[in-house]
């Protein structure tokens, strides 16, 4: 083929590029609950944003949008006042796992009816090298709170079974300062922290070995980034109804 000059090139079409999505903006949902440090609220009664579906298999966190996956089966789901936990363990995203990493640190758990399935323990929640671990001691009926940083100096609360039976369960924790262990917002105990992050690599609630297993609701979980006061404690246990 002959070439005619000057030759011109034929202009090529810009290669096609998905559109832009915008962010999600997240609204956060009506509550009666400290708002000051509120990172995330998990709510047994509004497992979505948009209300409580029961069908889902995330639960939406109603603050800050830091949703966590579900995995669901015959004895992991939403019920109508919270997400029923057996035998499975639940993660959070990284955002709570940093928030528990942070210099300080509120962690509020609201339990249902509980009953006890392993044979040593019950662990409510955990970080897999036990960064952190709230857990019942089945042995001795004790309820413990123990930090690996600091794994020697824990918070243990006896005859516990009857406490953990629809309870609200507050721990606050400040970096070289005190952590303090609450139910129903009523101090039950403390003990001093060391400095540094707690290091904690993952976070759940749940437990799937047969020796830390348990039956309970989680009817909500909140976090803050900073330690509540004795004073913020109460106030959010009334909201609860304590």
């Amino acid at each position: 083929m002959k070439i005619e000059f000057p030759y011109i090139v034929p202009e090529r079409p810009e290669p096609e590029t998905e559109p832009e999505t915008e962010p999600e903006v997240i609204e956060p949902v009506e509550h009666d609950y400290v708002s000051d440090g509120l990172v995330a609220y998990y709510s047994g009664t509004q497992s979505t944003r948009k209300g409580h579906d029961k069908d889902s298999a995330v639960w939406q966190d109603l603050v800050g949008g830091h949703d966590m996956a579900i995995t669901k089966n015959d004895d992991n789901y939403f019920s109508d006042t919270g997400l029923r936990a057996k035998g499975v363990k639940h993660n959070f995203p990284d955002a709570i796992v940093d928030t528990v990493n942070g210099q300080a640190f509120t962690i509020e758990i609201l339990l249902g009816d509980f009953v006890s399935v392993g044979n040593e323990f019950n662990t409510f929640i955990n970080g897999s090298g036990d960064e952190i671990a709230l857990f019942r001691r089945n042995s001795v009926d004790e309820l413990e709170l123990k930090f690996q940083i600091n794994a020697g100096v824990r918070i243990k609360v006896k005859d516990c079974l009857n406490l953990l039976q629809n309870s609200l369960i507050t721990i606050t924790y400040t970096q070289n300062d005190v952590v303090r262990l609450y139910v129903n917002g009523e101090q039950v105990g403390e003990t001093p922290t060391i400095n540094g992050s707690l290091g904690a690599s993952d976070l759940f609630i749940g437990h799937n070995a047969q020796n830390k297993m348990f039956d309970t609701t989680y009817r909500a979980v909140r976090f803050y980034d900073r330690a509540l006061t004795a004073e913020e404690v109460a106030a959010n246990a009334a909201v609860d109804g304590f």
